[in-house]
């Protein structure tokens, strides 16, 4: 697998408002910027996208939604899987790129991006008034969790 890998996906209006719904409801929750999400609800929706665009059947491990507000940002970190990446809403103007060792990306609604295990990033600066959200989640390919039973 090469570092990133790119589809992207057009949401129906119903997906898209009870997801953002799901992530708005937990804003009022928390402070931190993150929190987990149901598993089996969000694999109905990218299991089979993921399957179609890149060939493997993945599973989520963990999921969480994602949310930058002005100002929010993330210092470089890794994940220990590959990691699941969907950008469900995208203000206009610069709210914070996902900056990678090897490359960047602009964030655009809809894109969705699968990173391999241990891929340095950070989130730049949402620099926009409104809020940036995203879902993003450990991924590991479903021939693996086979393999563990």
């Amino acid at each position: 697998m090469s570092q990133i890998q790119k589809t992207s996906l057009q949401l129906t209006p119903q997906q898209r408002q009870n997801l953002l719904s799901q992530l708005q409801k937990q804003k009022q929750q928390t402070r931190i910027g993150l929190y987990y999400l149901d598993v089996a609800e969000l694999e109905e929706i990218f299991v089979p996208v993921m399957q179609k665009a890149f060939g493997v059947t993945r599973r989520f491990q963990r999921v969480w939604g994602h949310f930058m507000d002005k100002d929010g940002e993330r210092p470089w970190h890794k994940h220990s899987a590959e990691t699941f990446l969907f950008y469900l809403q995208i203000p206009e103007g610069d709210c914070g790129n996902f900056v990678y060792e090897g490359g960047e990306i602009i964030p655009k609604e809809g894109d969705l991006y699968i990173m391999e295990p241990k891929l340095n990033h950070k989130i730049l600066p949402n620099k926009t008034d409104e809020t940036r959200w995203a879902i993003a989640a450990e991924v590991i390919p479903a021939s693996t969790l086979s393999q563990l039973d």
